[in-house]
């Protein structure tokens, strides 16, 4: 990989995109949110309110609560540091994907939310509720997961207005000898909210990362996930779902390297897109010289509701290795099936309730292959909230009719 350090470099220096994905990309308005940013009036109590609502209707409690200006965690394993300049690793990024975004969420990051897993903590189901309560808000999550512990951590990030805003996270993962870790990122934004995500992923020797990715709020996202499996025999999943309508933009990279021998990757991504949503959805594996019996798996598949909608599923694949054991992609695309959705018509179903049960049949597997009791518990009623009534931000009642895992 050709990898440079964005520490001493500002965004505007690098370009929109790399040789990689010059063409397909969706342009973010970085410059508009570079001014001084201060946090919404009362950004503390729309925080604790949200907390209480999932209490209240999903009897789900976060592990920690985390606003513009403010934190508070019921546990020892989620920390936070505002002295993010002083503390912060050096992020590195593949100069072909997504630099300038990576460099923005180096430039503009105020905090640093640590997590740390050990084995004596035994299997840990944490979850942080982080509420974007500032014109800009960007964040810093380092996740830290020691020889052989096993860590499962749900985000949700949410903002507490449909005002206009930028949210960004830059999180680095390390997964160390023999450990588990899952990230589940659900993102339900307003619909004024721009949003940045990077996640750089390292996986050692017989370690397991899963990425768990599901987009439904905000005008504008951008998302890179870059894992690498560095440690023989070790495994990582990068699984995105997706839905947007309306002019919802949506710009979503999955990169994943085998190096190690008999490493195993995949990346599977859905998305289904109504109204005069824009997606790009790109899938890039690389397979290095020596990491032999490598498997890779890219998998992309769209669905178009309407004819204004648009999808592009690019995947892309590097192998510098003979002896590979399996190294296959796929993509697909295409309106929404007339034959499925006359089988239900026939049977007295209407025509939204088709779209709806099509929709959901689509991301139902992507949702079985997370292992997170929280988030399985939370993310369809915030899917089907904006699927049946269009409703995005904030945490909808309890709602998981119709799906089967």
């Amino acid at each position: 990989m050709n990898e440079q350090a964005t520490r001493h470099l500002h965004y505007k220096e690098i370009p929109e995109e790399g040789e990689l994905f010059k063409r397909n990309f969706v342009h973010m308005p970085f410059e508009d949110f570079e001014g001084k940013s201060e946090p919404y009036a009362n950004s503390s109590a729309a925080a604790k309110k949200y907390a209480a609502d999932a209490m209240h209707s999903h009897s789900l409690k976060f592990s920690a609560i985390i606003w513009s200006d403010g934190f508070e965690s019921n546990t020892n394993s989620i920390s936070i540091n505002k002295n993010s300049a002083a503390n912060a690793k050096t992020y590195k990024y593949d100069s072909s994907i997504g630099g300038r975004t990576i460099a923005f969420l180096e430039n503009f990051a105020n905090r640093v939310i640590n997590v740390d897993a050990k084995p004596e903590y035994g299997e840990q189901d944490l979850s942080i509720l982080l509420t974007s309560s500032a014109y800009r808000d960007v964040a810093r999550l380092s996740v830290v997961a020691a020889a052989n512990s096993k860590i499962k951590l749900t985000l949700l990030n949410i903002s507490s207005s449909n005002e206009k805003l930028f949210a960004g996270i830059l999180c680095n993962i390390n997964a160390m000898e023999g450990s588990s870790v899952e990230i589940n990122y659900i993102h339900n934004q307003g619909k004024g909210a721009s949003t940045a995500y990077a996640t750089s992923a390292t996986a050692a020797e017989k370690a397991h990362i899963s990425i768990n990715n599901i987009y439904v709020g905000g005008s504008i996202t951008k998302s890179i996930n870059a894992m690498r499996l560095e440690g023989d025999n070790s495994s990582g999943t990068i699984n995105e779902i997706a839905y947007i309508d309306d002019a919802q933009m949506l710009d979503a990279t999955a990169s994943i390297t085998n190096a190690g021998i008999g490493t195993n990757a995949s990346a599977d991504s859905r998305v289904v897109a109504s109204g005069s949503a824009t997606a790009i959805i790109k899938g890039y594996a690389k397979v290095t010289k020596g990491a032999k019996e490598a498997v890779s798996h890219i998998k992309e598949k769209g669905i178009t509701l309407d004819k204004r909608a648009r999808i592009e599923a690019i995947p892309m694949m590097s192998i510098e290795e003979q002896n590979v054991r399996e190294a296959k992609h796929s993509a697909a695309v295409a309106p929404l099936n007339d034959e499925v959705v006359f089988y239900f018509l026939a049977r007295g179903i209407n025509m939204e309730s088709a779209r709806s049960l099509v929709i959901k049949s689509t991301i139902t597997s992507n949702i079985s292959a997370i292992g997170s009791a929280f988030a399985k518990s939370i993310i369809p009623s915030i899917l089907f909230a904006k699927i049946e009534e269009g409703i995005t931000g904030g945490i909808p009642p309890h709602n998981v009719s119709g799906l089967w895992f």
